[in-house]
């Protein structure tokens, strides 16, 4: 099974992207990182996740820009430097709705910008849009 990494901090906005996520629960495993730190660990295979084996590589990452222990267009920028991840579909997910954030990711290679959202229908319909967009490019 293929895997989804969901990198998000806040655990109020964790649940709502993994209520989003339900309609592809069933053919993705999802994974949660909670932390930079965490998320570099997962996708490179290191420390708690060491045992990962390469096929469990994720084919999307959802990915918050204010983290703990690491920055989101930092994750990004090394994601993108990388053979493994250079084309794998990054979602940014965040608050922001700051026009820099939106240039730098773009700049730094994101492929969507989804802003959370007070309306959680328009959030998790966008959220499916992208989802059912980048997770058939990836296959």
């Amino acid at each position: 099974m293929s895997t989804i990494l969901l990198v998000e901090d806040n655990a109020d906005d964790a649940e709502l992207a993994l209520i989003g996520l339900k309609h592809v629960s069933d053919r993705y495993h999802i994974e949660l990182a909670t932390d930079g730190k965490q998320a570099l660990e997962f996708l490179y295979a290191e420390g708690r996740y060491s045992h990962r084996s390469g096929e469990d590589a994720p084919v999307l990452v959802l990915l918050d820009i204010n983290l703990p222990n690491g920055n989101g267009l930092s994750i990004l920028q090394r994601m993108r430097a990388s053979k493994e991840y250079h084309n794998t579909p990054v979602l940014i997910l965040t608050s922001s709705d700051d026009l820099i954030d939106i240039a730098q990711t773009r700049q730094f290679g994101a492929n969507s910008y989804l802003q959370k959202s007070v309306d959680f229908g328009h959030f998790t319909s966008r959220l499916h849009q992208e989802l059912d967009h980048w997770l058939t490019r990836a296959h």
